[in-house]
């Protein structure tokens, strides 16, 4: 069994891009999110195929 953990961005949030601010929004109760360079990265990255791992890789700029 792998222990990747594989995240997914839920359905029912919308995301738009607003110059170099990430914002979401949640379709059951509207709350509105402003992600951070970190987050939006991790929101980026929950593609379903990219591990967590990954993702961090990423940040840390070890992999491109």
């Amino acid at each position: 069994m792998s222990s990747d953990l594989y995240i997914l961005r839920s359905e029912n949030v919308a995301a738009r891009q607003f110059g170099d601010e990430l914002m979401i929004m949640s379709a059951r109760d509207s709350a509105l999110f402003s992600l951070n360079e970190t987050a939006a990265l991790l929101w980026r990255a929950a593609d379903g195929k990219t591990t967590l791992a990954e993702a961090l890789l990423w940040k840390s700029g070890a992999i491109a």
